[in-house]
C-alpha cells in the first residue's frame, strides 16, 4: 500500500468516527484520461483523509490528433465553487505514477491514503473531492506539447459534511 500518513493523537471525551464509503469518477466524461476511485473517507476538523481501495485510470480519444500523454501524478483536492467556475485547494501531496497513456491503455495504481490539509467552515457544505490527474501533453519543441496539463475526477457535493468529524489534528504528512 502506498500511503501519505497522517499522526492522530486521542481526543478525550470523543470517539473516533468511522470512514464513509466514497466513489469518484470521470469515466461519462470527455477527457484524455479519465478513471475511477473507491474508497472510504474521513473528515477531521483541520484534515482529510481519503483511503483509495482502488485507483483505475484510462487513456481514451474522442477525436483530433492523438497526442502523446503521459500520467505524471495524482493528487486529491477539495473542490470549490467560485463565481463562475470551481478551483481545486487543499491538495494533497502527488502520488507520482509517470508513466506515458497510449489510447486504450489502463492504470490500476495500490491502495493509497491521501491527506489534504483542510479547516472545517461553512463552504464545506458545497464542497465535495477532486482526483486530479496532472498531464504532459504532446512532444516537447512540438506543436500541441503542455507540460502542465490536467483533467479531473470528481465525488458528489456535500461529502465533507458526512457524519464522520472529530477532533484529531494532522500532526504530519510523508510519502512512503
Amino acid at each position: 500500500m502506498t500511503a501519505i500518513a497522517l499522526g492522530c493523537g486521542a481526543v478525550p471525551g470523543l470517539e473516533a468516527q468511522s470512514f464513509v464509503p466514497i466513489t469518484i469518477s470521470s469515466l461519462e466524461d470527455r477527457f484524455s484520461v479519465v478513471g475511477r476511485f473507491v474508497g472510504k473517507v474521513r473528515v477531521f476538523e483541520d484534515s482529510i483523509a481519503v483511503e483509495l481501495d482502488s485507483l483505475f485510470a484510462m487513456r481514451v480519444h474522442h477525436g483530433g490528433p492523438v497526442l502523446v500523454t503521459r500520467l505524471d501524478s495524482i493528487r486529491v483536492a477539495v473542490g470549490q465553487a467560485s463565481q463562475r467556475s470551481w478551483n481545486p485547494t487543499d491538495a494533497s501531496q502527488a502520488l507520482q505514477v509517470e508513466r506515458v497513456m497510449t489510447v486504450g491503455s489502463r492504470i490500476q495504481l495500490p491502495p493509497t491514503r491521501f491527506v489534504l490539509p483542510h479547516r472545517r467552515d461553512e463552504r464545506d457544505a458545497d464542497a465535495w473531492l477532486v482526483v486530479i490527474f496532472h498531464l504532459t501533453v504532446g512532444v516537447p519543441d512540438e506543436e500541441g506539447f503542455h507540460p502542465d496539463a490536467t483533467t479531473y475526477a470528481h465525488s458528489a457535493r456535500g461529502i465533507l459534511l458526512a457524519p464522520s468529524v472529530t477532533d484529531c489534528s494532522l500532526d504530519r504528512t510523508v510519502n512512503k
